[in-house]
């Protein structure tokens, strides 16, 4: 990443160049803090994003990773649904619910109108982030 920007600082002559080189920090950074976090991940997740090589791909690895912590959030809500004593279940579902409309309401303020597809890509990463935050808690 350094090299990225030392390159950047060197050679940026015009704004064709400029924007091109905040892009590829940007998609750096996101990298880089993504596959940090990733302890949660899965290992095909992890590899998909170092063989990315592009935004596209990058958002692709973001939208397989989303449907795989689904998958993980779902069977531990119905575990947690199984264990939770009877008169409790009612509250859990309504937990759940609401949890679904406010990490749809808070990811969604990352891609607006004017937010280009840096606010796709920002918002798929708060889908999975808050995901995997969920598939935790109901796991403990």
């Amino acid at each position: 990443m350094i090299e990225v920007i030392r390159f950047c600082d060197k050679k940026t002559k015009n704004n064709v160049m400029v924007g091109l080189c905040l892009s590829t920090i940007l998609c750096l950074g996101l990298l880089m803090s993504t596959v940090s976090d990733a302890s949660d991940m899965s290992v095909t997740y992890e590899n998909c994003v170092r063989g990315s090589h592009d935004q596209q791909q990058f958002m692709q690895c973001l939208k397989e990773e989303i449907m795989q912590q689904d998958r993980r959030l779902n069977k531990n809500y119905r575990l947690a649904m199984h264990e939770i004593a009877s008169d409790r279940k009612a509250d859990l579902r309504k937990v759940q619910r609401i949890w679904i409309k406010y990490k749809s309401a808070k990811c969604s303020l990352y891609h607006h109108a004017t937010s280009g597809s840096g606010g796709v890509m920002d918002e798929l990463e708060c889908l999975l982030r808050e995901t995997v935050r969920r598939a935790d808690e109901l796991h403990e």
